[in-house]
C-alpha cells in the first residue's frame, strides 16, 4: 500500500509460511507489477521506481528512481520487468491521449 510493502514467503517443500517483513519504500509503489526471479522479487510501481529484494532472507538489494525518464505529460501505462536482462520497460503515452 503506497510506501508500504509486505513480504512473506512460502516453502512448499515444508508447507509452512516464513516469517513476514514490513517494510517502507523511498516512494510510492502505486499499482506494482511484481516479477520473481530466481531468489529476487522486483516490484515496479508505476511512478517508475523500482525495489529489488532477496528471498532469503529478505534482504533489499536494489532501489532506483527511473521517473526522470517520463516527461511531465506522459503517463505510465504497464511497467515490464526482465531481470535477467536487466531491462525494464516503461509503456508510456501522453496525457492528451490517455482516457
Amino acid at each position: 500500500h503506497d510506501r508500504w510493502v509486505f513480504v512473506r514467503t512460502f516453502c512448499l517443500d515444508d508447507q509452512k509460511f516464513g516469517d513476514g517483513t514490513i517494510l517502507r519504500a523511498p516512494e510510492n509503489l502505486l499499482y506494482p507489477n511484481i516479477v520473481i526471479s530466481g531468489e529476487m522479487l522486483w516490484i515496479a510501481g508505476q511512478g517508475a521506481h523500482v525495489l529489488g529484494l532477496d528471498l532469503d532472507p529478505v534482504t533489499i538489494r536494489f532501489w532506483h528512481d527511473f521517473s526522470s525518464s517520463v516527461k511531465q505529460d506522459e503517463v505510465i501505462e504497464n511497467v515490464w520487468i526482465f531481470p535477467e536482462k536487466g531491462t525494464l520497460w516503461l509503456d508510456k503515452r501522453n496525457i492528451e491521449n490517455a482516457d
